[in-house]
C-alpha cells in the first residue's frame, strides 16, 4: 500500500468517524451544520495546500529524471562511440594478424594474442567507466528523490501547523463572540 493510499484512507476515514460523531451530538441543526461546513472549508484548504504541495514536488521529480534520462542517454552515446572508435582500429589489425597466421607466420600468433588481449582490456575498460557513469547518475537521483521527499513532508508539516494555528484562533475568536453575545444579553 503507498503511502498517498494510506494518507487518502485515513482523510476520508477521518472525515466520515468526524460527521458520524457530529450527527450524534446533541446539537441544534443549525449548529451542526456550520460546524460541519467550518470543517469542510478547513479540509478543503488543507487539501488544496497539499495538492499544491505534491504538484510543484512531482514537476521537480520529473525534471530531476529528465535530467538522469539525458545523462544516462550521454553516457551510452560516449561508450558506443568509444567502442566503436576502438573496432575501427583494432579492425584492422586484427585482421592483417589473421592473415599472418594463414601463411603460417609464426609472429602474428604472438601479435594476434596481444592485440585481442589490448581490445579486450579496452572494451573491458570502457564498460567499467558506463558502469561508474550509471552507478553516480543512480545514485544522484537517489539522493534528489530523497531530498525532495523530505521537503515535502516538512512543508506539508507546516500547512498542518499553519491551519491548526488558524483553526485555534477561529475557535478563540467565535468564543470571545459568544461571551460577548452572552454579556450583551445580560445587559438588556
Amino acid at each position: 500500500m503507498s503511502k498517498g493510499t494510506f494518507w487518502l484512507g485515513a482523510v476520508i476515514g477521518g472525515a466520515a468517524a468526524y460527521a458520524a460523531a457530529m450527527l450524534y451530538a446533541p446539537k441544534s441543526g443549525q449548529e451542526l451544520q456550520e460546524e460541519l461546513k467550518e470543517k469542510a472549508d478547513y479540509t478543503k484548504e488543507t487539501g488544496k495546500d497539499y495538492y499544491d504541495i505534491v504538484k510543484t514536488k512531482s514537476g521537480d521529480v520529473k525534471a530531476m529524471l529528465q535530467d538522469a534520462s539525458h545523462d544516462v542517454s550521454t553516457s551510452f552515446k560516449e561508450a558506443s562511440q568509444k567502442i566503436s572508435g576502438q573496432a575501427r582500429v583494432d579492425g584492422p589489425i586484427l585482421k592483417d594478424n589473421l592473415k599472418g597466421l594463414t601463411k603460417k607466420n609464426s609472429m602474428s600468433k604472438e601479435l594476434l594474442k596481444a592485440n585481442l588481449k589490448a581490445a579486450t582490456h579496452d572494451l573491458k575498460q570502457t564498460t567499467t567507466e558506463l558502469k561508474t557513469d550509471l552507478t553516480e547518475t543512480g545514485s544522484a537521483v537517489k539522493n534528489v528523490a530523497g531530498e525532495l521527499a523530505k521537503q515535502s513532508k516538512q512543508e506539508m508539516n507546516e500547512v498542518k501547523i499553519e491551519r491548526q494555528g488558524e483553526r485555534e484562533y477561529e475557535l478563540y475568536q467565535d468564543a470571545f463572540q459568544e461571551e460577548l453575545d452572552l454579556e450583551n444579553s445580560f445587559k438588556n
